[in-house]
């Protein structure tokens, strides 16, 4: 009609931004995440809880795919307390602690951010900061869990010699799911997505030259009229 705008079925989409919050008081920490992730920061002023709102940036030459981070809600922080002391008063303290422990013992399983790196060097950079910032930051103690996968050995000789030399990975570390892929994943209650009680984990990645491609789907489902 005259007048108004339509969307049409199958015309492209982005992401626009993710939604996260942390706690009053965190704004710094919040800084000193995303800052030591190796994305742009932008501090917004007060946001609607009367604490900062920043905008975390991954391509400042791109529009949309960033974050938004604000004071959670009174009504989310008090839920969240409820949860935690009904666990412990009906015997749940161990079901929710070895959920937290699973977060970082098995990453991929649970509900995870991927950050794509475009070198490994920036990649080794992020991780290297959060484990400054881990140890220097006192209010850090105890919130930063780092659990890293290298690259797979024996795919590619110059990919195994790059992962020897790294300043950021162990001989000890895991193998990535997937070939010639590094994986680290952070988990952190500094910020969420969900509740701030359970940490939100981010995975950082990079991804090798001349990897082999993505599994084709088995099945596609359109949307109506595409």
């Amino acid at each position: 009609m005259d007048g108004e705008i339509g969307v049409t079925a199958g015309t492209a989409k982005t992401l626009g931004h993710l939604a996260l919050h942390y706690r009053a008081g965190d704004g710094d920490l919040v800084v000193r995440l995303f800052s030591g992730l190796g994305l742009r920061v932008e501090d917004l002023a007060p946001g609607r809880n009367g604490d900062r709102f920043f905008k975390i940036v991954l391509d400042p030459g791109v529009e949309d795919g960033f974050f938004f981070a604000a004071t959670a809600a009174p009504a989310q922080l008090a839920f969240e307390d409820a949860m935690t002391e009904a666990c412990r008063a009906r015997d749940g303290a161990a079901a929710l602690a070895a959920y937290r422990a699973s977060r970082v013992s098995d990453p991929e399983a649970g509900f995870h951010i991927a950050v794509r790196y475009d070198s490994l060097e920036a990649l080794e950079r992020a991780v290297l900061s959060m484990e400054t910032a881990r140890s220097d930051e006192p209010r850090l103690a105890g919130r930063l869990a780092l659990t890293r996968f290298k690259a797979r050995a024996g795919q590619d000789l110059d990919v195994d010699a790059r992962m020897a030399a790294s300043p950021a990975f162990r001989p000890d570390d895991r193998e990535a799911f997937g070939d010639k892929v590094v994986q680290v994943f952070l988990n952190t209650d500094v910020v969420a997505g969900g509740l701030l009680s359970l940490g939100q984990t981010f995975e950082l990645t990079y991804h090798f030259p001349g990897r082999p491609p993505a599994h084709p789907p088995v099945r596609v489902y359109e949307a109506p009229g595409a």
